[in-house]
Parts: structure tokens; sequence; C-alpha cells
């Protein structure tokens, strides 16, 4: 016959399980409990013996490993996978029976047909009315295709970092309602501002304040597809400096979502030159009415 098994942990309430047993419920009707309970998770949900043989598995396991049901109980990882990652996986499974305690695991599993898959692996000891270990179960989602998408999401904000970091125009992200998402090295260094503070701010107010009304409308406008935004602005560093600028606001999309793309072009050397060819102008044009005087 065999023994009533529980899950134990020192936060979680008492399973159903615990229920049965201390409602005195006979062990075949825990069996049927549990294989019911294993049966109706979609993901590769299985029970091991303290042996590393599997007692009851459900269907999904049986799909992964390409056998039945019925030719899955009694077998080991060793008649299931290569040595080498067996081997593995029984380590992992005697570290949870030697901690007495649930354990989350990322694991690469080979399929039978050779397909590499990870593996999120919630993995629980069972324990019996007596608190001795008696079996394991083990509860397996495949998170190949979320990890693919995360590291192609890690390469394509890589490859979005250098080409913002390249410029040597201000660069940013906002979103729709004008808040910041990231911006370029640039932006960070000449304005005075950690990243930290500088990402979830409103782009408006780094502008300087009789500037935000009109940045602000022109957030609004550009993100409804209303019109183009391009005007000469000032830009209002942390220490009170201010830098004129040449601000474009473009739609586009990022990780998913609307956003739009802010270039801001510093325009001082520009306004600079422009003031010195003025004043040489001026120069000139006093130095000619001061000739004609003789003339």
């Amino acid at each position: 016959m065999s023994t009533p098994i529980t899950a134990q942990s020192d936060s979680s309430p008492p399973c159903a399980a615990q229920d049965c047993c201390a409602k005195g419920a006979p062990p075949q009707t825990m069996g049927t409990l549990m294989e019911r309970a294993i049966d109706a998770i979609p993901d590769v949900a299985f029970l091991k013996d303290t042996e590393g043989r599997y007692l009851l598995c459900n269907q999904a396991f049986a799909d992964f490993a390409g056998l039945s049901l019925s030719e899955t109980i009694g077998l080991k990882d060793t008649d299931l996978f290569p040595a080498d990652l067996a081997a593995e996986i029984r380590k992992r499974d005697q570290e949870v029976f030697a901690s007495g305690r649930p354990a989350r695991i990322e694991e690469w599993i080979s399929r039978p047909d050779g397909q590499r898959v990870l593996m999120d692996a919630f993995k629980s000891p069972l324990f019996n009315h007596t608190g001795q270990i008696v079996s394991l179960f083990g509860l397996c989602k495949d998170i190949t295709l979320k990890r693919q998408t995360e590291d192609r999401q890690r390469e394509s904000d890589a490859n979005l970092d250098a080409c913002l970091n390249s410029s040597s125009d201000f660069k940013l992200i906002v979103s729709t309602s004008g808040h910041i998402l990231k911006a370029n090295r640039k932006v960070y260094a000449r304005l005075a501002h950690e990243p930290e503070s500088l990402n979830g701010k409103a782009i408006a107010d780094l502008f300087a304040p009789l500037q935000r009304p009109l940045i602000e409308k022109g957030i609004e406008e550009t993100a409804a597809g209303l019109s183009d935004f391009l005007r000469v602005l000032l830009f209002r560093a942390k220490d009170g400096l201010d830098i004129p600028v040449e601000v474009e606001f473009m739609r586009g999309g990022w990780s998913g979502s609307p956003v739009l793309f802010v270039t801001a072009h510093d325009i001082s050397e520009h306004l600079q030159t422009e003031e010195k060819l003025r004043q040489q102008g001026e120069i000139q044009r006093h130095l000619l009415l001061f000739a004609t005087e003789f003339v």
C-alpha cells in the first residue's frame, strides 16, 4: 500500500493533499487526486520517487518524451536523456531532497528528436505524514521562445544604444505621453543628468519653462499624426545653462509600442558664427560710413 504524501513549505498554506491526509483519506483517493491534478496541468508535470523513478506524469510529459503515459512509469532520466544531462538532472533533484525545500531551476533539455529546449522547472520534495521525504514533484514550462525573444530584444536594444550613442546630436526616445524612455550619452553628459533621474521624466522639463507648453503640444500633435515638429528651442541643463537646439520629433515604434524619436541638434556654434559675421558686418558698415565722410 502506498504512503500518503504532502508538500511542505514554510510560507505556503496547506495543499489539497494535506487536507485529505488530515481527514484520513485512503491512499487510493490520494493517488486519484494526484493523478487528476497532474493530468489537468497543461505544462510538463511529473512525480518521481527518491531513486529517480517516474511514478506519475501527465500527457504533456509523455508527449515531450515521445512515449505513451504507461511507458514512462518506472523509467529514470537515464532512460530518457543523454548520460550527462541525466546526471545533471539527478544532481539537481538530490539538491532539492537535501534542502527539503522547493527550488526553481532553468534547465536545457534535449528532446528525443534532438531539439534542445529551455525549461523553467519548479521542483518540490513531497513528504509523508511522518515528515519523511518520499518523492519529488516537478513542473516544467518550455520557455525557449520567451528566452529567444528576450535575447533578440537585448540584441536590438544593444544595437539601438550603439546607434544612438554614435550620433553627435542629442537623441531621445519618448513615449506618446512625452516621458523619456531612453537617451544617448550626450543627453546625460551635456544636460548633467543621471540615467536614473532622467528616464521616466517628462521631456518638456528639459526645456526652458516658457517653451514647455509648445513641447507638450508638439508631442500631442506628432503622436496623433496631425503635424510634424521642427523648432529651434532651448535645452535647459541641470546647472541652468541654456543650449540652443533645433528639435525634431518623428513617430515610430520601439519594443512593440508607438514612440517618438527626438533629435536635437546643438546649434550653439552656428549661432556664434552668425553673431560673429553680424558683428563683422556691422564693423565693415561703420568703416564704410566713416570712409565716405572723407570723400
